[in-house]
Parts: structure tokens; sequence; C-alpha cells
């Protein structure tokens, strides 16, 4: 990192906030049938991942989203105004409960099988992104996720266009890739892997439909940006749960950093690697110093 932001630029994160539930398996996994497990629980959603590794960093970050009218929803809310981050762009809803995710991970670490339970988040309307101006036009960068509906996606990109602020997007999933709109003009920055590329048609047809930049995220073998393949750090991987967000926040505080985005991506891998490390989908020790100590790599 060649400086950093005295002042952090702000961020709103608009997208997904929910309780994950993981079940890490003792044994080798066999689907059809019960696995031993261990329970735990958690607080998750791509777009909450994303501000709170953000605001353990310390950058000013908005989370955008909705929770339920329960406890569950006043816990997560709690968890990330505790972190430092500003949770006025959430809101509550009485008709669906928070969201939640349930996660089964096999031995090596690695997701054998998931669960969302998003209608919350479904509910979403393009006038809920309208009530939210207020927290998006004073952010330098709006990050949203692909579990939002078709409609507030495309909403927030036709935004994009005549706005100050830039726009990351994550795509997910495969299954929530395929809301990104036809039209990508007004993305600066789009975030997924080769599955989720591949629903869409592919990494060139993805370029074409207009995304100013494209991180293709390749597992272990790390990402590509453009031309440029850029490997993937060594880790020792106990749960991959919220390798991608890590990725996105780290990639996002090297760019409000003045870092390049090729630098930028370094970073996220970085975090990335240091979150597989981790039972938890941010780590609870996140910081600046955390970051930046290149000893962490050895």
């Amino acid at each position: 990192m060649t400086k950093t932001p005295s002042v952090p630029d702000r961020v709103a994160c608009f997208g997904a906030a929910c309780i994950d539930r993981t079940f890490r398996s003792i044994d080798e996994m066999r689907a059809g049938t019960s696995n031993p497990a261990v329970a735990e629980r958690g607080f998750g959603g791509v777009a909450r991942n994303v501000a709170e590794n953000l605001a353990r960093l310390g950058v000013a970050v908005t989370l955008c989203s909705v929770v339920g009218d329960d406890e569950d929803g006043r816990s997560l809310v709690a968890h990330l105004r505790a972190t430092g981050g500003d949770t006025s762009g959430v809101t509550v809803t009485r008709e669906f409960a928070t969201p939640q995710y349930a996660a089964m991970i096999a031995p090596s670490g690695e997701l054998f099988a998931g669960a969302a339970e998003m209608r919350a988040i479904d509910s979403l309307r393009v006038d809920d992104l309208e009530h939210r101006r207020p927290q998006i036009d004073s952010a330098a960068w709006l990050f949203l996720d692909c579990n939002l509906p078709p409609s507030v996606i495309a909403a927030c990109i036709v935004l994009r266009r005549s706005s100050r602020w830039r726009l990351a997007i994550d795509a997910v999933s495969v299954a929530k890739a395929q809301r990104l709109p036809d039209d990508l003009s007004g993305v600066d920055l789009l975030f997924l892997n080769e599955e989720e590329a591949r629903a869409c048609g592919g990494l060139d047809a993805i370029v074409r439909r207009g995304a100013k930049s494209v991180v293709l995220s390749r597992g272990p073998r790390g990402v590509l940006v453009g031309d440029l393949s850029i490997p993937a750090l060594p880790a020792k991987p106990v749960d991959v749960t919220g390798a991608g967000d890590a990725l996105v926040a780290g990639t996002l505080y090297g760019l409000l950093a003045g870092e390049p985005l090729e630098a930028s991506v370094r970073v996220g891998l970085r975090l990335a690697a240091r979150t597989v490390e981790s039972t938890f989908s941010v780590r609870p020790d996140l910081s600046p110093a955390l970051l930046a100590d290149a000893t962490l790599l050895a």
C-alpha cells in the first residue's frame, strides 16, 4: 500500500445481511444422508460481510439492507454497529424473518452445500433504492450484491451513469449472476467466478455487455484481471466462507487508498487468504496492521 487514507472515503454496501448457520462435517460428507457435524451461528450476507471487513479496516461504511423484526435482525445490526459500521440504511420488515444462510462445510474447508432464505431481500423494490439515496450519494463507491432483485440491480446501474460515485457488483452465485441486466455499462468493477461467468455466457460476453473492469476468481489458481493472471496466496483453509467477500473488501480498500486495480486486487487476495484460515466469515482480529503484516504470508 502506498498510502493510507487519513479520512477514509465512504462505501455504501447494498444487499444481503443474514444469519449464517454453519455445519462443519466431522467426516467425509455424503449426499442423501445425515452427516455428523459441529454447528455454529454467525453473521453473514455478502454486502454485510464486505461492510464489516471495511469497517474493521477503518473505512467509513454504510450498510443498506433489510432485516426482520426479530432477535436475529436486532443482533445483526448491533454487531455491525459495534465494529464501527453505519446501519442507517438498514430497514426492518415485519413481513419476513431476517434472512438466513446455511452452509455445510467439508473437512477440507470447502463448501459441500449451501441454502439461502432471502425473502426479505427479494421484497426490495426500486423505491427502496430511492429511500437510500442519501447514504449512496455521499459515498465514493456503491457496492451491491446480486442477492438484490433484478429491478434494483438494473436501477443502480442506470443511476451510476449520472452519478459521481463508482459502482462495484458481486455476482454471488450461478443463480444470482443471471440477475445482472444485459447492459452493464456503468459497472466500474464486477466480481464473479468461473462458473458464474459461464452462466452469463462467458467472460468475453460479459465484457461486451459493458462492464469496465472484471475480476474473475479462479479459486486456488487466483484471479484474472483483464489479461493479467494474479496467483492466489498460500493459505491453510479452514473454511472458505467469506473468501470472495474478503476479496471484494480488500480490493475496494486498496482502491480507496489510491492503488491501481492490479495492486488493489493483490490486497484483496491477501485478505481472502487470511479469511479462509479462520472459522469466521470476517476475521474478528482484522485490522490494517494485520492485513499489512507480510509475516502472515510465510
